[in-house]
């Protein structure tokens, strides 16, 4: 059983300080408030934003955890005699779910608590005779990238946390990693859409815990017993206030567009997502989902006038690349005269590596750019709107890995 900190508060030891204590604070005080939403609850502290601020914490019930769990424990086809890998952190919901999933069908948990090496881990995975495994798509990638095949006893590696890549789904299948693409939140639990054991691995068939609808703007909603009870956000002052986003008729309104089509399987038909993307300014890296806004306005914070980056970098913007391992890059593109005087590479390396450094006094190792582009003028609508997708197209072009 996994021991709670923090009164039921889960925490990524990897967020800055100031949002861990300010996390503590708001979820003691809304404990105190509420308290029937906080009995028999744990709180998954994400480091996303439902509202532009520097994220939330998502409040599970153990019911709610239980219905996904066994909901999971079916789509997998999981037994007494099977064993569960866990090799992702507690503190994020895919994590905490497994030893739960474990639990009710009478399996054995082994944890991975080295430090991650793909051969390592391969080794790791055949010593402990691991049937059943969650990763991120990273950690998959390094897997896929080193040669390693899967050990033979394996029958189902859920890939969740983020998108996962084609190519990489097709060489991981070819050195015989059984992947099955997933789609999670952790506002229900983990897993919402999961790909069958034994399939190709890429079909989301919604999950049985799970209704699923597309609204006229194609964003995605979800009705089932594993949603959360609440959430609190935050805004970039970290004030908190609580939530309670599921509707009186049980919907939850994602932040993602999809698709949905009705597919027959052996035993009926059944719902099947497309997920398009996320809605807004969020992205996943390395299984972290950032918040965009946030990292612009901390860039924009020690790059203003008076700093001593002012005289290089005129304007910023931070844009999201894709990215095969960390499902996601982020570029810091800053306005530069090319002809003005201090504007050698060399020159703009040095001050791109004391910015990042500056940054990470502000941002989690995951939220900092790690590429960066000079540009005469970002590219900005009439209104003086940034465009966005075209600097994307830029930055995939011409970006510069950063020293």
């Amino acid at each position: 059983m996994i021991e709670l900190r923090g009164q039921g508060l889960l925490l990524n030891p990897r967020a800055p300080s100031e949002i861990s204590e300010a996390f503590i604070r708001a979820w003691s005080q809304f404990e105190s408030e509420t308290p029937a939403l906080f009995v028999n609850a744990v709180g998954i502290a994400t480091s996303g934003s439902t509202s532009g601020g520097v994220g939330s914490i998502i409040v599970l019930s153990n019911e709610a955890l239980e219905t996904s769990a066994l909901a999971v424990n079916r789509r997998l086809e999981s037994q007494s005699r099977d064993v569960w890998g866990l090799a992702l952190p507690i503190f994020h919901v895919g994590g905490y779910s497994i030893p739960l999933r474990a639990g009710l069908s009478g399996s054995q948990v082994a944890m991975f608590d080295q430090p991650w090496r793909a051969v390592e881990f391969q080794r790791w995975l055949q010593f402990e005779k691991v049937t059943l495994l969650s990763l991120v798509p990273t950690q998959l990638f390094d897997l896929v990238q080193a040669g390693i095949k899967s050990p033979s006893q394996l029958r189902a590696v859920v890939v969740g946390g983020g998108r996962l890549d084609d190519s990489l789904h097709t060489r991981a299948h070819e050195l015989g990693w059984p992947v099955l693409q997933s789609y999670g939140l952790t506002e229900c639990c983990s897993q919402v859409a999961t790909a069958r054991v034994a399939s190709d691995g890429r079909e989301l068939e919604v999950l049985d815990h799970v209704e699923a609808r597309i609204d006229h703007k194609q964003k995605l909603w979800i009705r089932s017993k594993a949603l959360l009870s609440a959430r609190i956000v935050f805004d970039p002052m970290l004030n908190a206030r609580l939530e309670r986003p599921v509707t009186d008729d049980g919907w939850f309104e994602t932040e993602d567009r999809a698709e949905i089509a009705r597919l027959g399987f052996s035993d009926g038909v059944h719902d099947v997502l497309k997920v398009l993307g996320r809605e807004g300014e969020t992205v996943k890296i390395l299984g972290e989902l950032v918040d965009l806004v946030r990292v612009r306005a901390e860039v924009d914070k020690i790059t203003g006038d008076g700093t001593e980056f002012a005289a290089l970098v005129q304007r910023t913007w931070v844009v999201a690349i894709p990215d095969s391992r960390r499902g996601h890059e982020l570029v810091f593109v800053f306005e530069n005269d090319s002809t003005a005087p201090g504007t050698q590479t060399s020159e703009v390396k040095d001050v791109v590596q004391r910015l990042v450094g500056e940054l990470r006094r502000k941002l989690a190792p995951y939220e900092l750019p790690t590429r960066f582009l000079r540009v005469e003028k970002i590219p900005r609508s009439s209104l003086g709107k940034v465009l966005s997708t075209k600097l994307t197209d830029e930055a995939r072009k011409r970006s510069t890995t950063s020293p």
